[in-house]
């Protein structure tokens, strides 16, 4: 009896448990965030549906109930129907990752379906699993983009660091390639053992590889400018046909060197721009030195000059090697060379048409590169915008460059001129005491502000030439001083600032300072000169000069 008794409370536990598992299982069923399907397996439709499994497809339960799966558009046709429920027969599961499907409104998504096969009361049902993953969809895709391009990102960056290594090593060989012929003259000339055919070409070869080291810095000080955004012009009204004319004079040489003609081709007729001569005449000067450098010897270089609509148009074209295809749409870019190998035939730091290509942007014009078509060569076409110039009453001061070419022709008032050198390099102090001593000066230098600031009330020159970066005082310092002491007894020494530092801030900042001039290094004795005689004019003109009573 007990027995029966504890069977019957057995029974009834069990269903009570089985009954608070099925309302269990109904409450996860119908709160579930996914879509849940309950399919007879032999007939493979669909017998129940949770509310969330309605809403993401937008029938009604009623819809669905008695519905195979391909009916509502989670198969594709009764044939994968067919195929699937074989499947998941056989193997008791099947899972798609990814399932596209059109809602009853029409709207698409993405669905993951997993389905089981068990036992419900006695009786094998599917239940299939349906999660909506179009949102993680899109989230991937996006990933799958931001990978891209990262990997694109991080493959441009090694490129631009592999490139700039590369750059950074033909810097260290082009720098010291004119070194070498440099330090290998000078010996040979301090030997004693050369005649006088040998110093001449030994001081010919110095000069010259001294003038390109110097055009090789000027490029990476104007490419650095570039990048921090500093290059400056001073725009005038000028005549392209004087630019190009210096330009070419100014290659020559060098195509001499490879008997290579050029020939230009001016209209006359074309008219005005407006333009920073000295950069103009640079980038026209890169074009014909890229023209030449890349023409075998004995071919020519051609320069155009005609007018386009209301364009002055300069076409540089040479029978070359010419551009590759893979190059030419990076024949402009910053650090990039055709042929950066150390088997490379031409030198220079490929700089030129990059900086050339900044300073027409600049100027509001164009410069481009093309092939010619019969492969023979190629062209570098410039274009600038013509201005409207009244020509009565038009000033064309910036249209004629002008440099002393012939140092000897100094004027006469330099001669006897009492000029004090503050320099605390003594290769240049020596240097610049040489040459003003040749061109009749009085000469006397120091080697620190501080002894300068003495020597100038001691001896009372009339010019002041002074070194920018020393250790300890620097030249600012120094004509701080002396135009401090000035405000105080009178007068006002002319001063020229020598220095390296070449960028607009620089110079403001050194004329702010109190200088009436600046010379940059390496010095060119006629720019010294031209400094020197404007400066010694002014101060005649203007009435300026030394105190007698304090020297300054």
């Amino acid at each position: 009896m007990m027995s029966q008794v504890n069977n019957i409370k057995q029974k009834e536990l069990e269903n009570r448990n089985l009954i608070i598992s099925e309302i269990r299982y109904r409450r996860l069923f119908e709160a579930a965030r996914d879509g849940i399907l309950i399919l007879d397996v032999a007939s493979r439709k669909i017998v129940d549906a949770n509310p969330f499994m309605t809403e993401l497809m937008g029938f009604s339960k009623e819809e669905l109930l008695g519905k195979e799966l391909w009916e509502i558009g989670l198969l594709k046709d009764a044939e994968a129907s067919q195929t699937a429920f074989l499947k998941l027969e056989r193997e008791g599961y099947i899972r798609y990752e990814h399932l596209p499907f059109q809602t009853k409104g029409g709207k698409h998504w993405d669905v993951e379906c997993v389905c089981n096969i068990y036992q419900e009361d006695n009786q094998q049902v599917i239940q299939c699993n349906i999660r909506d993953i179009t949102q993680r969809k899109l989230a991937e895709a996006e990933l799958e983009k931001l990978m891209i391009r990262e990997k694109a990102l991080r493959l441009e960056a090694e490129e631009a660091t592999r490139t700039k290594d590369l750059f950074l090593a033909i810097i260290s060989h082009e720098l010291r390639t004119p070194l070498n012929a440099i330090v290998g003259w000078t010996y040979l000339l301090r030997t004693g053992r050369m005649d006088d055919k040998g110093q001449t070409r030994a001081l010919e070869v110095i000069e010259r590889n001294a003038n390109l080291q110097t055009r090789l810095i000027d490029d990476l000080l104007d490419s650095s400018r570039i990048i921090a955004g500093h290059l400056r012009i001073h725009s005038g009204p000028l005549d392209l046909r004087t630019i190009i004319n210096l330009a070419v004079d100014s290659t020559r040489t060098v195509a001499h060197d490879k008997f290579i003609q050029i020939r230009s081709h001016l209209d006359s007729d074309v008219g005005q721009v407006s333009g920073d001569p000295s950069r103009l005449q640079q980038v026209i000067t890169n074009l014909l030195s890229n023209a030449v450098k890349f023409t075998p010897n004995g071919g020519s270089v051609e320069v155009l000059l005609e007018r386009v609509n209301s364009d002055a148009r300069i076409t540089v074209t040479d029978t070359g090697i010419g551009f590759s295809n893979d190059f030419l749409p990076h024949a402009f870019d910053l650090f990039r060379q055709a042929d950066s190998s150390s088997t490379r035939s031409q030198n220079g730091l490929g700089l030129g048409l990059t900086i050339a290509r900044k300073i027409i942007d600049m100027h509001g014009g164009t410069l481009r590169a093309e092939n010619r078509e019969d492969k023979q060569g190629a062209s570098l076409i410039l274009s600038l915008p013509l201005i409207e110039i009244d020509n009565e009453n038009s000033q064309l001061s910036g249209s004629q460059p002008n440099e002393r070419s012939n140092d000897e022709d100094f004027p006469p008032e330099i001669a006897g001129l009492r000029i004090l050198i503050v320099d605390d390099e003594p290769a240049s102090l020596e240097m610049l005491e040489t040459l003003l001593n040749h061109w009749g000066a009085k000469v006397r230098t120091s080697d620190s502000a501080l002894a300068a600031l003495e020597l100038l009330q001691q001896w009372k020159p009339d010019m002041l030439l002074s070194d920018i970066a020393m250790p300890e005082r620097d030249g600012n310092w120094l004509i701080a001083n002396i135009r401090k002491i000035e405000n105080t007894n009178g007068g006002r020494i002319p001063a020229i600032a020598v220095t390296a530092y070449l960028s607009v801030e620089d110079r403001e900042g050194i004329l702010a300072m109190g200088y009436d001039g600046i010379v940059s290094k390496p010095i060119k004795p006629s720019q010294l000169l031209t400094a020197i005689s404007r400066l010694t004019k002014n101060s005649r003109t203007e009435g300026i000069g030394r105190n007698p009573a304090t020297g300054l």
